[in-house]
């Protein structure tokens, strides 16, 4: 019996892992590398594993790091049945097209902008590849027995991750003897609100786990208890609370908890938008699967799904997200991506972020939004994003600022705007309301260059030292 780690291996992404076992090989998820051009450009290389000759694949859970290169596959020559619960089948067949969309979107970008070595551009997989790949998925039931291959049988349990998601427990005939193995998938935490728990693992002789987070210890605080302060402080403000959050298991939990919080009394009524075409759909395929959630059946089916209600409203088309731009707290307001690399939620900040009610999960975690908050004190100064801010008519650059790096300033005469001279002496950034945040700037040659580029809070503490705050002038 043989095991080979194609993916997920120092690194976080493209989980694949190929089983040889009495004469047969089967492949469990397929996921995309995601992230560094390094890891991205292994989902162009040929693989050297022969798909073609894999007759099953096992999905564990729908996630794009571990289905995302299916539609790939087919290219390389699988024609063999992909097994997975019924919930993974929808959400899977949600993100795939998804997915698909972006990759022939992207690919068009580059070649219409002329910014690809290659003529043309070509995408990873198109919409067609994703249509064909689906009509492979098979379908079965929790905690039921299924043969895969002659000598190989499988089961799925609830690993508590995203809807559908499971662990993948096999039994191997080789040699006269019989062999255990478990493959955790992603595992969800205990006491989260919708997830059922991951059930216990069984006795194996192998067990394959994922260990992303396994340095990490979660919080005890429960996760309602960490977002309803935020939720009060929306309210007591009457501003927008904005989260990026994941389509599929995050919006749907953000939207439980904030409904309990008003169902307990804690919270007056507030509304709450999904502006999230993907979290839309995902959200009726979670009402769809009752049963497999930590709520009562009657919960989650029916007009009476504690996902919907009078309050929350559903954001499917670019009209219906635009008019977000007038919303008026307060309100939650949750948009993906939730990594924040794409998507609609990277539109509400560059319309929120210049007020002093915006309430932005960016805040105080980017050295540019700290920056644009400075631009809210000056009167003409009438927005400002990661590229620039709106001095009177004129909009500048921070690239146009390169004055601030010896204490001058990058406007000239009447036409200094407010913005630039609080740059060249002091920087203030408010951070909320109530507090502001200041650092002071060095003059002459040797000063560090205000503002910084886009990157990471952490890198800018550690060349400047930590902000500190101070009584508002």
């Amino acid at each position: 019996m043989d095991l080979v780690f194609l993916g997920a291996a120092r690194t976080v992404t493209g989980s694949k892992t190929l089983l040889e076992a009495h004469g047969q090989r089967l492949l469990v998820d397929c996921g995309l590398f995601q992230g560094l051009k390094e890891l991205r450009l292994r989902n162009w290389t040929q693989p050297d594993w022969a798909p073609e000759r894999i007759p099953n694949l096992l999905l564990t859970h729908a996630h794009i790091d571990h289905s995302g290169f299916l539609p790939r596959l087919l290219h390389h020559g699988f024609r063999g049945r992909i097994l997975c619960t019924p919930a993974t089948a929808e959400l899977a067949a949600l993100l795939l097209r998804d997915s698909a969309h972006l990759q022939e979107e992207d690919a068009e970008w580059l070649n219409r902008k002329g910014l690809s070595k290659h003529k043309p551009a070509l995408p990873l997989y198109t919409a067609a590849d994703a249509e064909r790949v689906l009509r492979l998925f098979e379908v079965r039931e929790y905690e039921a027995w299924f043969d895969v291959a002659p000598g190989i049988r499988a089961r799925f349990r609830n690993a508590g991750h995203i809807l559908g998601s499971a662990m993948v427990e096999l039994e191997v005939q080789a040699n006269g003897a019989i062999r255990r193995l478990l493959w955790s998938g992603d595992v969800g935490r205990y006491d989260m609100p919708l997830n059922p728990d991951p059930e216990p693992p069984p006795e194996v002789d192998y067990l394959i786990v994922e260990s992303t987070y396994g340095d990490r210890t979660h919080p005890a605080e429960p996760p309602l208890a960490q977002l309803q302060p935020l939720l009060e402080r929306m309210v007591a403000s009457r501003s927008i609370l904005l989260v990026p959050a994941f389509a599929i298991g995050r919006a749907q939990q953000l939207v439980y908890m904030a409904r309990e919080a008003v169902a307990s009394g804690a919270l007056p009524a507030f509304p709450i938008y999904i502006d999230s075409p993907m979290a839309v759909d995902a959200t009726a395929i979670y009402c769809k699967y009752p049963d497999e959630h930590s709520l009562a059946p009657q919960q989650l089916s029916g007009p009476e799904c504690v996902l919907y209600g009078p309050d929350v409203h559903l954001c499917r088309t670019v009209e219906e997200s635009k008019r977000l731009n007038g919303l008026d707290g307060p309100a939650l307001l949750i948009s993906s991506s939730g990594m924040l690399t794409g998507g609609r939620v990277l539109h509400h900040p560059r319309q929120r972020l210049p007020t002093r009610s915006a309430r932005s999960h960016w805040w105080d975690t980017r050295p540019w939004a700290r920056a644009a908050g400075r631009c809210r004190k000056a009167p003409n100064a009438s927005r400002s994003t990661a590229n620039g801010f709106r001095c009177g008519r004129t909009w500048r650059t921070w690239a146009a600022c390169r004055g601030m790096r010896t204490g001058s300033s990058c406007c000239a005469g009447s036409n200094r705007c407010a913005g630039c001279r609080d740059a060249a002496s002091s920087t203030t950034v408010r951070s909320t309301p109530r507090r502001r945040w200041r650092r002071s700037c060095t003059s002459g040659a040797g000063g560090t260059q205000w503002p910084p580029s886009p990157g990471s809070a952490s890198r800018w503490s550690e060349r400047r030292g930590p902000l500190r705050p101070v009584a508002a002038r």
